[in-house]
């Protein structure tokens, strides 16, 4: 099973690519929702619709709303779980 939930792979593929099909070179467009063939076009910035920044996890509307300004820059995101296993550790010393 993948992070999705999905278990098969292809089912897994479609599932990304409905969840972020504003990536799709057909649909992108920048900040100003300019396709990329406008003379004004920053290639530094990405328009994400509302639908899909509901959609998202925590995580990803965090990495999304500030990724979606900085286009040309690579980020590093660390996604820490903060649940545990409840267990009892008893040390003697």
């Amino acid at each position: 099973m993948d992070v999705l939930g999905v278990e098969d792979e292809a089912a897994s593929e479609s599932a990304v690519q409905a969840k972020f099909d504003w990536l799709h070179p057909d649909k992108i467009r920048d900040g100003s929702r300019r396709r990329p063939d406008h003379p004004l076009y920053d290639k530094r910035t990405l328009f994400i619709p509302q639908d899909a920044m509901a959609k998202m996890s925590a995580s990803q509307k965090q990495y999304w709303t500030q990724k979606k300004e900085y286009m040309d820059t690579i980020f590093f995101f660390k996604i820490v779980s903060f649940w545990h296993p409840k267990s009892s550790v008893v040390v003697k010393t």
